[in-house]
C-alpha cells in the first residue's frame, strides 16, 4: 500500500513540474506543442474536443498512473517491458496528436 501511495505522490509531483515546464515552454513559442509532448491525452481531448474538464482530468492522472504501473510491476524484465510499452504508447499518442 505504501508503494502505491508513494508512486501516486511521485506521479503528481512529476505532473506539477511538467505542467509548469510545458506552460512556460508553450508561452515562449505561443503554441501547444510542449503540452502535447508531455500530456498528449489530456491536450488532445481538451483542444480538439471542447471537453476541458475531461482533458484536465487526463492530464492530472496520466503520470501518477504511469508511475503506479511501474511501481506495481514485479521487478526484473517485466518492469522493463512495462516501461517500454508506456514509452511507445506515449510516443504514439504524441505523434498522433501533433499530426491530427
Amino acid at each position: 500500500m505504501r508503494r502505491s501511495l508513494a508512486a501516486i505522490a511521485i506521479g503528481f509531483g512529476l505532473t506539477v513540474v511538467l505542467f509548469v515546464l510545458g506552460g512556460m515552454a508553450g508561452g515562449a513559442c505561443h503554441c501547444m506543442t510542449p503540452m502535447a509532448v508531455f500530456f498528449p491525452y489530456g491536450t488532445a481531448v481538451s483542444m480538439k474536443g471542447e471537453w476541458e474538464t475531461a482533458g484536465l482530468l487526463l492530464i492530472t492522472v496520466q503520470f501518477p498512473l504511469y508511475v503506479w504501473l511501474l511501481a506495481n510491476t514485479p521487478a526484473g524484465g517485466k518492469r522493463l517491458i512495462v516501461l517500454v510499452l508506456l514509452a511507445v504508447v506515449h510516443a504514439a499518442a504524441v505523434v498522433f496528436w501533433l499530426n491530427f
